[in-house]
């Protein structure tokens, strides 16, 4: 399923959408964090010296490390969910079909 393709409905459980905003939960939990340490006035005011081109590599590398985890989580909870569901239906037609 590519990015922005909206799976059909069928097939997820209540559980699913507690699942999936948890997982949401974390990942922007995080993104929070990181807007409220490192923007001011609504732009991002980096930390490094201006002209210190290695300190400004290491500080997004930086937000970008702080992100990687919950977005494996959040990636990993939404292609489970995905998955599961679309073996759900298959599961149901199958039992359906004479």
């Amino acid at each position: 399923m590519s990015a922005g393709e909206e799976p059909a409905l069928e097939g997820f459980l209540r559980e699913d959408w507690t699942t999936l905003t948890e997982a949401g939960a974390g990942l922007f939990a995080q993104i929070r964090d990181i807007v409220h340490h490192r923007m001011a006035d609504g732009e991002w005011m980096p930390w490094a010296e201006p002209g210190d081109i290695p300190a400004l590599c290491v500080e997004l590398r930086d937000v970008l490390a702080q992100l990687e985890e919950p977005i494996r989580q959040a990636r990993t909870a939404v292609i489970a969910a995905e998955r599961t569901a679309r073996l759900r239906r298959i599961n149901t037609a199958r039992r359906s079909d004479p």
